[in-house]
């Protein structure tokens, strides 16, 4: 219920301070050694997007499909929300429908990966740390974000 409300309350924030774009990080990753190059490379696409991924983990080729640009990856379902972009276009959207049953990464995959434009860049920006999962109340590892993460492209 923690990570959900601390996510929804910047959410709230970006919205009621009217900025374009927030970028969302926690504090358990590794950040890409050419992490500037990639975001520039983002940026320079120009892409329409409600929801952009930095890093996560999925299941199959199945839950990703490549788009007409090198990288850039619509994302079907995808998990982790560790490192990812949110645009302005998609607030409201969340606010309304946010379902406090869920955890905020399983919101995000059941519905608003089906419902808006969601996209990620792979390999991916950002690492996460594996240790003790707050969420999960364990020790956890992510072998399928760390096989999709490489510090330099």
């Amino acid at each position: 219920m923690a990570c959900m409300l601390s996510h929804i309350n910047l959410i709230r924030h970006a919205q009621a301070q009217q900025f374009e774009y927030i970028l969302i990080f926690e504090d358990d990753i590794i950040i890409a050694d050419d992490f500037w190059k990639r975001m520039k490379y983002i940026e320079n696409l120009k892409l329409d997007f409600d929801m952009f991924y930095l890093g996560g983990h999925f299941r199959n080729e199945d839950d990703i499909k490549p788009t007409k640009n090198k990288y850039i990856y619509r994302c079907n379902y995808i998990s982790g929300t560790y490192a990812y972009i949110l645009k302005d276009t998609i607030y409201n959207f969340i606010l309304n429908r946010c379902d406090y049953n869920y955890g905020i990464d399983e919101f995000y995959e059941k519905v608003v990966q089906k419902r808006r434009g969601v996209y990620g860049f792979i390999p991916f920006l950002v690492d996460h740390l594996g240790g003790i999962s707050d969420v999960a109340q364990k020790i956890v590892d992510y072998p399928l974000a760390h096989a999709n993460f490489k510090n330099k492209i």
